[in-house]
C-alpha cells in the first residue's frame, strides 16, 4: 500500500479504514472496476468500524488489516470479472452437495479427508480456496497460485510451527471453506484473526442467507474450472450456517460431527491460541464464543428436526473405532454410490497418516477460565439430545 494509506488522520497518526478508499485502491491494483452486486458493503463497512474501534493507535495492525481488506476486493474484483466474461459459469449446477460440519476438533478433518479418498467427489483444494478465479494475463496462473500457497503455508510454519500439529494445510490438499466465506465479509473468520468482539457480537444476530448466496456462485466458479458429480465441503463454520444452507441448497445434506463440547471447545480455543493470548481467563470474547457454540448446535438441533432425511448424526467415538462402516452408513443413507475401492483408499489413508503424525495436540479448559460445569449449564439443551453419541 502507498503514503495515500494514511487517509484521514482522525488524530490518531494512522490511515482512515474507509471503504471507497479500499474499494479505490483495489481497482487501481486490478486494473477493474466492476464490482457486480455489492452486498458485501454493509458487512464491511461494520467489519471496518469494528477494527477502527478495537484497534484505534495500532499502526501496524491496521496496515496489516488495510492490505489484507485491499487484497479480498482485489479477489471479489477478479471473481467478478471472471462472471462476465463468461456467462455460463452461474449456470453450472451445484446438486447433492454433501456439507461436513460439527464444532471444531469434533472429527470433521479426518472424514473429509476419508470420504475425499473417493474420486467421485469433486473436493475443493487449498490453493483453490485462496484463489478460486482464473487470471488470463498471468502464465500458468494455477501453478503460479499453488507455488504463492506453498511459500506462504512455509511462512507460517516457520513462524508458529506449533499450528501443524493442530491443523496440517497442504497448498494441494483438501480443505475447509473458510477462504471461501472469507469474500463475504460475513465470516467468523474475520473475529478469530483479528481478535473482534464487536464485530463477534455483531456477526451473531445476522442473517447469513446472502452471504451463502454468494459463497454458492464462488462454487459453482470452481466447479466450472474442474467439474465433478457432487460437492463435497467442509467447515465448522458451516454449523452456525445449516439454516442458510438449507435455504440456498435445498437438496443438499448434511454430516454433524458430535463430540463432547469440553474436549471440542477447549481444543479449539487452543487452536485459536496460536494466534491471540486467550489465557487469563473468561473475557468478552471468549464469552461471545461461547454464545457462538451455543447458537451453532441450537440452530443445527433445529434444522435436523425439519430436515430429518438430510441430515445425518456422527459419533466421534464411534467414528474413530470404524470409520470405514461409518462413512458406508452415510453413503447409504444419502443415496451416494459406495465400492469396495473406497474402502481401500480410506484404510490406505489411515495407515499412511496416523492419528498424531505432527505431535499430540494438548489442551484444557482450564487453561481459558472455564470449567466442565460451565458448559454444561450452557449446552444443556443439546446434552439432553445427544448425550447418548458423545
Amino acid at each position: 500500500m502507498d503514503e495515500k494509506m494514511n487517509g484521514s488522520q482522525k488524530g490518531k497518526g494512522n490511515q482512515d479504514l474507509n471503504i471507497d478508499y479500499f474499494m479505490e485502491m483495489a481497482s487501481k491494483k486490478t486494473n477493474l472496476s466492476d464490482w457486480g452486486e455489492v452486498d458485501f458493503k454493509e458487512p464491511l463497512e461494520k467489519l471496518l468500524h469494528y477494527f477502527d474501534e478495537f484497534y484505534p493507535t495500532d499502526k501496524e495492525k491496521r496496515y496489516s488489516f488495510g492490505y489484507t481488506i485491499i487484497d479480498i476486493l482485489s479477489k471479489r474484483l477478479y471473481i467478478q470479472d471472471n462472471f462476465k466474461k463468461n456467462g455460463a459459469i452461474l449456470n453450472t449446477p451445484i446438486e447433492r452437495p454433501l456439507f461436513i460440519t460439527g464444532l471444531p476438533r469434533t472429527g470433521t478433518t479426518l472424514i473429509h479427508n476419508l470420504i475425499s479418498q473417493d474420486p467421485s467427489w469433486r473436493y475443493l483444494l487449498y490453493y483453490e480456496l485462496v484463489y478460486p478465479f482464473m487470471r488470463d494475463d498471468i502464465p500458468n496462473f494455477e501453478a503460479y497460485t499453488i507455488n504463492l500457497v506453498e511459500q506462504g503455508l512455509k511462512a507460517l510454519y516457520s513462524i508458529r510451527p506449533e499450528f501443524i500439529s493442530r491443523h496440517e494445510t497442504r497448498a494441494t490438499g483438501p480443505e475447509e471453506c473458510f477462504n471461501l466465506i472469507k469474500n463475504t465479509f460475513y465470516s467468523i473468520a474475520w473475529a478469530n484473526e483479528w481478535y473482534l468482539p464487536g464485530y463477534l457480537e455483531w456477526f451473531l444476530k445476522q442473517d447469513m442467507t446472502a452471504g451463502y448466496a454468494y459463497y454458492k456462485k464462488l462454487l459453482q466458479l470452481l466447479m466450472h474450472r474442474k467439474g465433478g458429480k457432487h460437492l463435497l465441503l467442509k467447515c465448522p463454520a458451516h454449523l452456525f450456517n445449516t439454516d442458510a444452507i438449507s435455504t440456498v441448497f435445498p437438496d443438499s445434506n448434511i454430516i454433524w460431527m458430535h463430540r463432547d463440547p469440553c474436549n471440542s471447545i477447549g481444543s479449539g480455543l487452543s487452536l485459536l491460541s496460536v494466534f491471540h493470548d486467550i489465557s487469563n481467563g473468561p473475557d468478552r470474547f471468549i464469552d461471545l464464543y461461547m454464545e457462538y457454540f451455543r447458537q451453532s448446535l441450537e440452530k443445527t438441533m433445529e434444522i435436523e428436526q425439519t430436515r430429518p432425511s438430510h441430515i445425518v448424526s456422527i459419533s466421534y467415538k464411534k467414528f474413530v473405532k470404524g470409520p470405514v462402516e461409518v462413512i458406508r452408513e452415510i453413503y447409504n443413507k444419502f443415496g451416494y454410490t459406495w465400492d469396495d475401492s473406497i474402502e481401500t483408499g480410506i484404510k490406505k489413508w489411515l495407515e499412511e497418516n496416523p492419528q498424531h503424525k505432527h505431535g499430540a495436540h494438548k489442551y484444557s479448559l482450564e487453561t481459558f477460565g472455564l470449567t466442565q460445569a460451565d458448559l454444561d449449564k450452557r449446552f444443556s439443551k443439546y446434552y439432553e439430545r445427544y448425550g447418548n453419541l458423545l
